[in-house]
């Protein structure tokens, strides 16, 4: 039997699996001996359960009815689907694999196979057309499971008692007995109903312990929304306990989950979407049962709405930012008026007012040219991106933009493609290489939480004629790049400013939609068309400083490295990128980029032109007035002018030489690596301490702009004692500050590899090793002050090997190897 994928309305693809999050496990104790459970207790509290399926409002992503009822009817005839949006499989109960590696997202597969999702299709299917075999297949997957638990084979599975799955798995048994004792309150014998109760009470344990639960992540949601349903189901005597913690905890996720400006942190406007529809099904259950909480999460679930709004492209379709995609179903259910509107493309809510909205904070900047119901799909729509809170879904894409107009994408986001670190091509979208930014040497870097500081939104102004952002990007060792982008309406000015003590190539990168079709090119100018029916319009981009050559890559499976997009998981189609190299150490590029009609005219503008000298625009409107544009540079904080001074045996000052910022200061004790002194922000650029506690100690400088939006620090000297001299020695520390150079692996035999992490260190560091088998969790490792590892795969399987480099001054670097095939 051939497996087939559904063609089939995607279903919400909601939080994918994080490969970073960690795995709990329990004993594999029969029910038994786990639950505790006497006969009296039990007795008592599945009389009748503390809800009925009008009560159970978990909202169920689901395709259209007919396709919910094939895939119930699959299941009862051999078919495996774990999730509609995936590959189905041939099964029987008589041989069947609950360890199965299968699909291109085999840890996706198993994250819906061990949560149950096939009862809940089955449940579905039952409620859509009332056949009762979907019940008892529901009850039979139940069964199977719980066997398959408490074997051997299980205990290897990370996937059993996985923080989403196991929450994932309570709501759909939830679920499935709602529902079949609403069609039969004796569907479940009473020894049946025993099994239920001790397996609900299991997974209610699991979910409230502390160790299991993941803080600060969509998973956490989860676990906190099923540990509420489990409380209220069960309604035994532990129910205002676990209640208790549910509601503690997805308070605190709610604070973590969003910024100030009520961005979600998780980098993805789909995982936002996601998170903002958690909180709401769980305010509309807490509502029904009469919790006060419930209208606190309405109310924040509103104010998100804002950002959703403007994230959210003219034809209706969020901006592909990080990973996922996900369905709109939902929007009207979140309260935000100025959302529906911007969803229905302005046939329901209320207009927006504004037309274009800063998020320093979270990095976004975001404009409309117009919020008009008529011809909205045609209006210009652009989003520039620079930095980020957390590094969850985060892709390596500061300094990028994306923009839309005439009812088509011009230049994208080119996507995810799935969850599988060390797949090519997954390893090519998140980044930097697969965004409208520039690359340096070709290569991508690494947005870890502690490397956040070195991106963001520096400056931003709003006026009559535009609108201007900038954002700054020190992820390149060495390299300070600064992008400036005006947007003029239907033309932007792209200033890219780079600085540099040494020579590289510098790429400006840009994707083109698949409706892009270029019809002229040469090394500085090259034209797209808007591959639309009737009217038509052009995109021109100009590159104004003659100093480097345009390369228009084309994608190939074969041999190119760039011109691909993911629209959707696993799908991956061609299109063009344009290349514009520059090598040199300080070195600008100027674009202009303009949509154009068939005449040449762009919207709201005549003419513009660029002085190269002064570089200065001047851009004239139709009504014959002009304004100007005058470039300027960001002056740039030297992180390495620091002058350390000694002024007595034990006496030392320290001198920032940056002017205009604010600076602070950390005295940290080399052995303990811990501060011993932390200065707060001052405006006077000399730090002078004396040491008193015989040791050696390290100096470490901060430095902060004077708007607050930039933020440096490095450990700028060395402090050693001389017991015999009883006196302090200054010494150059620049060693205490990595510089990471890459990795490399090699193969000692069929399956021995030895990997390696290279970089210039010269303090304690960790490396956390991680192995993935066909995408799930196998094994980590960790070694101290140890670059690489010697690894022997012992199993058949594809494996990715990550590591996190951990030193002790917090500069940390996130990586991974390439896949390895192991036959």
């Amino acid at each position: 039997m051939t497996s087939k994928k559904k063609k089939v309305a995607l279903g919400f693809l909601a939080f994918f699996l994080c490969l970073l999050v960690g795995v709990n496990y329990i004993n594999q104790l029969p029910v038994e001996e786990q639950s505790g459970v006497n006969e009296e207790e039990y007795t008592e509290n599945t009389e009748k359960w503390g809800l009925d399926r009008e009560q159970y409002n978990y909202s169920f992503q689901f395709p259209k009815d007919e396709y919910v009822v094939d895939i119930a009817e699959g299941l009862l005839n051999g078919e495996l689907t774990v999730l509609d949006t995936m590959d189905s499989r041939p099964y029987s109960f008589d041989d069947f694999d609950w360890n199965v590696a299968f699909s291109d997202s085999p840890n996706t597969y198993q994250l819906y196979l061990q949560s149950l999702n096939p009862i809940m299709y089955l449940s579905k299917a039952y409620e859509i057309t009332n056949k009762k075999e979907y019940l008892d297949m529901g009850k039979k997957f139940l069964e199977e499971w719980d066997k398959y638990r408490m074997s051997e084979l299980a205990a290897n599975n990370s996937f059993v008692w996985y923080d989403h799955g196991t929450a994932l798995r309570a709501d759909n048994i939830i679920y499935l007995v709602l529902t079949a004792e609403k069609a039969d309150k004796d569907f479940f014998s009473s020894e049946e109903r025993e099994w239920i109760y001790n397996l609900i009470k299991e997974h209610a344990d699991f979910l409230a312990q502390e160790v299991n639960y993941t803080s600060n992540h969509n998973h956490g949601i989860f676990q906190d929304q099923a540990l509420l349903y489990c409380a209220f189901f069960l309604n035994d005597e532990n129910k205002d306990e676990w209640i208790s913690i549910a509601e503690k905890r997805l308070l605190e996720q709610k604070e973590f989950a969003f910024t100030q400006e009520m961005v979600h942190v998780e980098n993805s406007p789909a995982y936002q979407l996601g998170v903002m529809d958690l909180f709401r099904v769980v305010a509309e259950f807490l509502d029904t049962v009469g919790d006060e909480l419930s209208a606190t999460l309405y109310e924040d679930i509103k104010k998100a709405g804002e950002f959703m709004t403007y994230i959210m492209k003219p034809d209706g379709v969020l901006a592909e930012i990080g990973d996922a995609n996900c369905s709109l179903d939902t929007i009207n259910s979140l309260g935000n008026e100025h959302l529906i509107y911007a969803a229905s493309l302005g046939t329901e809510g209320t207009k927006p007012e504004e037309k274009s909205k800063v998020y320093p904070m979270s990095g976004y900047y975001i404009s409309r040219n117009n919020w008009d119901q008529e011809d909205a799909k045609s209006s210009t729509w652009m989003m520039f991106k620079s930095g980020y809170v957390f590094n969850t879904h985060k892709h390596a894409d500061d300094n990028s933009f994306m923009l839309y107009s005439k009812g088509f994408d011009i230049f994208v986001d080119p996507g995810w493609y799935n969850y599988m670190a060390g797949n090519f091509y997954r390893d090519y979208f998140i980044s930097s290489n697969a965004h409208n930014t520039v690359i340096v040497d070709g290569k991508t870097y690494s947005p870890t939480v502690e490397n956040s500081d070195k991106v963001g939104i520096y400056d931003y102004e709003q006026n009559e004629n535009y609108d201007y952002v900038s954002g700054f990007n020190e992820m390149y060792h060495g390299v300070s790049f600064d992008r400036h982008f005006y947007n003029l309406g239907d033309a932007i000015i792209i200033y890219d400013n780079m600085k540099s003590s040494s020579e590289h190539l510098y790429s400006q990168l840009l994707h083109a939609s698949e409706k892009m079709k270029v019809v002229e090119e040469t090394n500085s100018e090259v034209l797209f068309a808007i591959d639309m029916d009737g009217e038509e319009y052009f995109v021109r981009v100009q590159q104004l400083l003659d100093d480097g050559n345009n390369i228009l890559i084309h994608g190939d499976k074969e041999k190119e490295k760039f011109g691909y997009i993911s629209r959707e998981m696993n799908h991956l189609d061609t299109i063009d990128t344009l290349k514009y190299d520059v090598r040199g150490k300080n070195v600008d590029i100027i674009t202009l980029i303009t949509i154009e009609d068939k005449n040449g005219n762009i919207e709201g503008i005549s003419d513009i032109k660029f002085d190269e000298e002064g570089r200065e625009f001047t851009v004239f409107k139709p009504s014959e007035e002009s304004y100007t544009i005058k470039l300027h540079e960001r002056e740039r904080v030297d992180i390495s002018a620091i002058t350390c001074q000694k002024k007595a045996d034990h006496t030392f000052v320290f001198t920032n030489l940056n002017e205009g910022n604010s600076y602070a200061w950390y005295v940290i004790d080399k052995k303990t690596a811990t501060p011993v002194i932390r200065t707060e922000y001052d405006l006077a650029p000399d730090f002078e301490y004396t040491f008193e506690t015989e040791g050696d100690y390290l100096i470490k400088a901060y430095t902060k702009s004077k708007n607050g939006r930039y933020r440096c620090s490095n450990i700028v000297a060395e402090i050693l004692y001389d017991e015999k001299a009883k006196t302090y020695e200054l010494k150059d520390a620049a060693g205490f500050n990595l510089v990471y150079l890459g990795h490399e692996y090699d193969k000692m035999n069929d399956n021995i590899f030895r990997f390696k992490v290279n970089f210039e260190y010269a303090w304690k560091y960790r490396v956390r090793w991680y192995i993935y088998r066909n995408g799930a969790y196998y094994e980590s490792l960790q070694t101290e002050n140890e670059a690489e590892i010697e690894y022997e795969f012992i199993e058949p399987g594809t494996y990715t090997v990550m590591y996190y480099l951990k030193t002790t001054n917090g500069n940390n670097e996130f990586w991974n190897f390439e896949e390895i095939e192991i036959k």
